[in-house]
């Protein structure tokens, strides 16, 4: 799917909205407070003011009753991204917040006489970073939702605390969130402590301590990994697969190893392909790499079959080289002299 926008030669105006607002407020804001903080935004963005706009207003234009506007700036104000301040019509102002600064202000700049880079400028950097965004995405993939801006900033906090990667991070909320049902970020950072306390830096080491400890987790991440896929992209189906692979069918690591290489050059790498060559398998009776080796050297049904050649196969018969009467003589003859011989 493309998006793109068309061009125009004249201007009716244009709203500037953060795209932090976009991205991290708007999906879990309600419908109706969205309208009005977009709408009073639009307002406050331009030279030209109405001559009268205030709440009343900003309900006649939405359809919205006046309670529900003022909730909207409830909610806005808890999320600190406007500011109240009363007037002397007994109303209040509204002031929207610079959410770049916002950040900046969450984030604690370092007592420093340096030049070394401070917290906010490493802050900003690493939203720059492309890797940092696609780490948010995968972890609000798994969580099924927006990670909100505070959420974001101890997220970051991890990744110096820890001196881990995003990789790893992503791996301690796929394994709270889908494999032990945990809903709550407290418990990912729980995790994240236990494997820097045993020296874990590196997806390996975490999978082998969770393989030890019986987790099943391990196995799952082993198989992603094999296949070349990024774990946070396995599903429902992936999980219950792999599962039987080990469970139901009794297969070790060395056979799904190589199920998993076979499906390395496939036009679409995932666990139902793989999937596949093991059902395959084990419908053929195949429960040790010895097997799969004899499978693949067995001549298909559908190939001649040619017999083995013998001595027996090299004799050409007399029957090319006389005629019936000849072959009648010679038959004879040999009749006469058996004859004799009795």
């Amino acid at each position: 799917m493309k998006f793109e926008l068309e061009s125009t030669n004249f201007d009716l105006g244009d709203t500037p909205i953060e795209n932090i607002f976009i991205e991290d407020y708007m999906p879990v804001a309600d419908g109706n407070f969205v309208k009005v903080f977009l709408l009073a935004y639009k307002y406050a963005s331009s030279k030209d003011l109405p001559a009268r706009f205030d709440n009343e207003v900003i309900a006649r234009n939405l359809n919205l009753p006046i309670s529900e506007v003022l909730s909207a700036w409830d909610y806005w104000e808890s999320e600190n991204v406007i500011e109240k301040t009363p007037n002397l019509n007994g109303d209040f102002n509204i002031k929207f917040v610079n959410l770049k600064q916002l950040y900046l202000n969450n984030s604690q700049r370092p007592k420093s006489n340096n030049n070394t880079m401070t917290q906010v400028d490493s802050f900003i950097n690493e939203f720059q970073n492309e890797g940092t965004r696609k780490m948010f995405n995968n972890i609000d993939h798994i969580i099924r939702r927006q990670t909100y801006p505070n959420e974001k900033q101890e997220i970051l906090s991890w990744l110096s605390e820890f001196n881990m990667s995003g990789e790893l991070v992503e791996m301690a909320f796929h394994y709270t969130y889908e494999e032990k049902k945990i809903n709550n970020m407290r418990y990912v950072k729980t995790v994240l402590t236990s494997w820097y306390d045993k020296g874990f830096t590196t997806r390996e080491e975490v999978e082998e301590e969770l393989e030890k400890s019986g987790e099943k987790y391990g196995r799952y991440s082993k198989v992603m990994s094999a296949i070349g896929i990024d774990h946070r992209n396995m599903s429902k189906a992936d999980f219950y697969a792999i599962n039987k692979w080990y469970d139901e069918y009794g297969y070790d690591d060395e056979i799904i190893e190589i199920a998993c290489a076979r499906s390395i050059n496939a036009a679409k790498k995932s666990v139902g392909y793989v999937n596949a060559i093991i059902e395959n398998w084990h419908k053929k009776g195949i429960v040790k790499v010895e097997d799969i080796e004899k499978l693949d050297i067995k001549p298909s049904s559908d190939k001649k079959i040619t017999p083995k050649k013998t001595k027996f196969h090299n004799f050409k018969g007399a029957s090319e080289k006389y005629s019936d009467k000849e072959l009648d003589d010679i038959a004879r003859k040999i009749r006469d002299k058996r004859t004799k011989r009795t």
